[in-house]
């Protein structure tokens, strides 16, 4: 072997063993006391849609692609009785020319409850609804929508699970009849139908029973004619029509705002 070689193979090999015995005997490496190791993690941020899944494996509503304003309620209401305000066609007395408010909260009330009214039955509860009307606050002729609620849903026929929406839209009013029935206040004269007589009421209320998609109509019992029951307003013409009214004896409407009142269909616990 060429003896320059055999010189670099023997300082190779103890280089080696040097290095060698010294991390064989090496003492370990002590950590002062009082000092802490810091562990980083990296954090992967968590899937907002799969959080928002719920135990049903669908996703919340918040999620959904459904449009948010289609109407809930696309066909009217079933066994809604109806009546005219003047259930016998004597429209020469008050308690029935000006009954609209207590023909709409009977229809509602017979509505909850399934009870059934002659014209005969329905003409002496309008009677004694206007009656008692009359020794809440001194007349039967007009009632605001918080009034009527007040006095004839709740006082007279026990229905206190009831909302009054004030100057809402036209979604919100086809949202409200998916909870149930809808009493509105309205001009009558802007209703324009063709039923009344000329010019119609300035004051007036009705029940909303329904609306219809495909036609864009609201269904509705109308207690100011005879012709009144599913009688159809288009939604447009409804719409504009709907006004509170003062309470009162024909007082002067002086404001343009819209109410309404909603009954659902079972009593609420």
């Amino acid at each position: 072997m060429n003896p320059w070689k055999k010189r670099l193979s023997l300082i190779g090999i103890s280089v080696a063993l040097v290095v060698g015995l010294y991390f064989w005997y090496s003492p370990p490496i002590e950590i002062p006391a009082g000092l802490d190791i810091v562990h980083t993690e990296v954090v992967i941020p968590p899937d907002p849609l799969a959080e928002r899944v719920i135990e049903s494996g669908t996703l919340e509503p918040s999620l959904s692609s459904a449009p948010a304003d289609e109407p809930i309620a696309a066909k009217p209401w079933k066994n809604v009785f109806f009546m005219s305000q003047a259930p016998t066609g004597d429209w020469t007395k008050s308690e029935f020319q000006d009954g609209c408010e207590e023909a709409s909260v009977l229809m509602v009330h017979a509505w909850r409850t399934g009870k059934v009214y002659t014209k005969e039955t329905a003409k002496q509860e309008l009677v004694a609804m206007a009656n008692y009307q009359k020794k809440q606050i001194g007349q039967g002729i007009d009632t605001d929508a918080a009034d009527t609620a007040e006095m004839l849903l709740d006082g007279y026929f026990y229905i206190s699970d009831y909302e009054i929406g004030y100057d809402f839209t036209l979604e919100e009013l086809k949202q409200a009849l998916g909870k149930g029935l809808v009493i509105v206040p309205t001009n009558g004269r802007a209703l324009k139908n063709p039923n009344f007589t000329r010019p119609g009421p300035l004051q007036h209320m009705l029940v909303v029973t329904g609306y219809d998609i495909a036609t864009k109509e609201f269904i509705t019992n109308d207690p100011g004619t005879s012709r009144g029951e599913g009688y159809r307003y288009s939604e447009a013409v409804l719409y504009a029509a709907i006004r509170e009214y003062p309470t009162g004896k024909h007082l002067p409407i002086q404001t343009e705002r819209k109410a309404m009142i909603i009954v659902s269909t079972t009593p609420n616990p």
